[in-house]
């Protein structure tokens, strides 16, 4: 059957006519024709308005004359959706055999979605008149071409058209374009699409030719992600053309060719390209990114990009190449906050560009938020947000972690064995509601070998963070210190589920009846809690016996999980040590290897005598005037205000920053002397972007001189 719609009286935007299958599934009806060279289509749109067609199989069976839909005439205001096209495939670049074919005219005001389309010398080529009459109006979006030979979606004189979400793949060893926009003007939208290649033959994934847009109504091009995989051939993955007033950002693109001149990222004369927060990846021999002319002039500005390549040279720039960032910086002016990196994703050789382990929770590939981008290529909100066009899905470093604790919830370093041993467990991001599996690894120290696995079952509410501790049965695993690993297996920022592991934590595994010494870093005056008067005791003390700083460091200290966490002696948690005895009491030992020498001795001097009783919990948010300290904020995460404790033990100055993950200043909070006591203060961020924020308390007391630096990390989630 051929059909060929015209004009139709009556047709209008409130009175719209429709052609779909009556079951709503594409595979239910069929249309197909033979066409010939002077009535080459199956369906020709001839100047129709006002049509939708949709849910049906369309087919070109001609070899020679395959158009599947033609649109001429000035037809406008039509909808194509969720059809699928299928042509001829074709070894000709001939328009002839185009799948969806529109040349010649201005045909405006067409959206065509969600449909599919096969074959062909080009799955689209869509076409308005000239550079002087361009057609208005133009919407693809979600929609599939594969097995084109040419050009997989060509546009050619458009007015601001806008691409969005499609998928065009092919294995064609022809010269091919992927997506080409083509005289593309004004305020043109390329957002999230998907371009892959595996074939060999000379490749240009998207092309932005001669596509001139204006102050304050650039082009953008953002989110896609551009994949040539194609053995020595010229491989160009983004390939920016004469183009003027054009933003491209968040782009990922991935080429892989032995050929010296291919290039991710290739931009090329125009005016006033901006390029920001894209990855160009080169995997073969050529460059990350390749810029002409020589004068770099094209380049209004660039930075927060990713560049790598396995080539000799990272880049292209003034006229010669460059062999690595610095040089690149050096060369342009440009990238100052642009890393040289390789990154992991999660399968190329099939165009999955998706970011994976180690690169989803790689804090080097944070950037900062850009107003024209809020999402990334699946829809996902910007939030860090990531480099490229895949938001990681990802955990927030410190919201989740673990330890152990006795039946009533206070601290215990130390398990009998065979016994249980309390697991605390905090979990604050994500939101989601989550069923999580707790796997807890014990491996010997030394020796480094696993030697015993548990696990536990909890569960997450949504919207509320997750603390409670669960008793675990630990068998009889032999005596001595254990480094202990913690899988969770939760939810990330995406809603699905992968494995996070907080840093580790020591365990000592004692007989049941035995005893073990206890003791809390820092305690100096063993009074159950190590704040400023410990801190002021121990200065004292080394003012008045003159000692020499470098000898105060005393022996290496000693934990089953210092390999893994090198501040763990700076933490406030208790640890355990084999029993044994001394006559200075088991308290002396500061850093758990069960021998008193000189660096416990002088830390613990003025309690030398007293013995050490039954250990406490200690609570890090707990404020008095007898301690510099700055509180987590709360709530956490915030919107838009959030509040901070602060306490200073003597008269002092204060000050507290708060910066973005980049380290620029977005606010000074305190920045003065005060007395000795507790305060609050609030931070505001009505017009800040979300993202992650770190607020810095810097404290030095007048008095003694003795100072106080902590950070914490704020989530603005808006």
């Amino acid at each position: 059957e051929q059909i060929e719609l015209n004009e139709i009286n009556g047709a209008s935007a409130v009175n719209t006519i429709t052609f779909e299958s009556f079951t709503g599934n594409n595979n239910n009806v069929f249309l197909e024709y033979s066409a010939s060279s002077s009535s080459n289509y199956t369906v020709f749109f001839n100047g129709a308005d006002h049509i939708t067609m949709k849910n049906m199989t369309i087919r070109a069976l001609n070899a020679s004359y395959s158009h599947v839909i033609e649109v001429e005439g000035g037809a406008e205001y039509n909808t194509l959706d969720n059809l699928i096209l299928e042509g001829q495939p074709s070894t000709s670049t001939s328009t002839n055999r185009a799948v969806l074919y529109s040349s010649d005219d201005e045909d405006n005001y067409w959206t065509v979605k969600n449909c599919r389309f096969l074959n062909g010398s080009s799955a689209v080529y869509w076409e308005g008149s000239s550079t002087s009459s361009l057609e208005s109006g133009t919407v693809f979006e979600n929609n599939i071409a594969e097995n084109f030979y040419y050009y997989g979606m060509r546009f050619a004189y458009q007015n601001a058209p806008y691409v969005k979400g499609n998928e065009i793949k092919s294995n064609t060893t022809y010269t091919s374009y992927g997506l080409y926009m083509y005289y593309c003007d004004n305020a043109m939208r390329v957002l999230g699409n998907s371009i892959f290649y595996n074939g060999s033959g000379s490749k240009y994934g998207l092309r932005l030719y001669y596509c001139d847009a204006s102050t304050g109504a650039e082009g953008i091009t953002a989110n896609n992600f551009v994949t040539i995989d194609n053995g020595s051939s010229t491989a160009y993955g983004l390939y920016i053309y004469y183009a003027d007033y054009q933003k491209v950002y968040f782009n990922t693109s991935y080429v892989n060719s032995t050929s010296s001149s291919g290039r991710a990222i290739y931009t090329y004369y125009g005016d006033d390209v901006q390029l920001s927060h894209n990855i160009g990846y080169n995997a073969g021999s050529g460059y990350a990114w390749y810029n002409y002319p020589s004068s770099g002039t094209n380049i209004l500005a660039s930075d927060y990009n990713v560049f790598y390549t396995n080539g000799t040279s990272l880049a292209y720039y003034s006229g010669g190449a460059v062999a690595d960032l610095p040089a690149l910086q050096a060369a342009s002016g440009t990238d100052a906050n642009s890393i040289e990196k390789n990154v992991y994703f999660a399968d190329p050789a099939n165009g999955d560009l998706h970011l994976v382990s180690p690169s989803e929770d790689d804090t080097d590939l944070h950037g900062m938020l850009l107003p024209e981008v809020t999402d990334d290529i699946d829809g996902d909100n910007r939030i860090v947000p990531f480099r490229g066009a895949d938001e990681a899905c990802y955990i927030v470093d410190g919201s989740i972690w673990f330890d152990f604790v006795n039946a009533s919830g206070d601290p215990k370093p130390y398990v009998n064995v065979p016994g249980q041993i309390g697991v605390r467990y905090h979990v604050e991001f994500p939101e989601f509601d989550s069923d999580i599996t707790i796997t807890l690894n014990f491996y010997t120290v030394p020796g480094n070998s696993l030697v015993y696995t548990t696990q536990l079952y909890v569960q997450k509410q949504f919207g509320v963070t997750l603390d409670g501790y669960t008793m675990v049965n630990v068998d009889n695993i032999a005596e001595g210190f254990y480094r202990v690993e913690a899988v969770f297996n939760t939810k990330n920022s995406c809603g699905g589920y992968r494995d996070y592991i907080p840093a580790d934590n020591s365990l000592l595994a004692m007989q049941n009846g035995a005893d073990p010494c206890v003791v809390w870093p820092g305690d100096v005056n063993n009074d159950g809690i190590a704040n400023y008067a410990d801190k002021k005791a121990l200065a004292g003390y080394i003012h008045d016996a003159n000692l020499n700083p470098l000898w105060l460091r005393g022996p290496a200290r000693y934990r089953a999980d210092a390999s893994v966490n090198p501040l763990t002696y700076l933490e406030w948690k208790p640890q355990a040590s084999l029993p044994w005895s001394t006559p200075e009491g088991c308290y002396m030992d500061c850093d758990g290897n069960g021998v008193v020498n000189t660096f416990d001795n002088i830390l613990f001097k003025k309690n030398w005598m007293r013995t050490h009783g039954a250990f406490q919990a200690k609570d890090e948010d707990v404020f008095s005037a007898a301690t510099f300290d700055m509180s987590r904020n709360f709530p956490n995460p915030f919107n838009p205000s959030t509040t901070i404790n602060y306490s200073v033990p003597e008269r002092s100055h204060v000050q507290i920053i708060v910066t973005d993950m980049m380290g620029r200043e977005v606010a000074t909070l305190v920045n003065e002397t005060v007395e000795a006591g507790v305060r609050s203060l609030t931070f505001d961020a009505a017009n800040l972007p979300s993202g992650v924020y770190v607020a810095t308390a810097s404290m030095q007391g007048t008095e003694t001189g003795l100072t106080f630096t902590k950070t914490i990390r704020m989530t603005l989630s808006k």
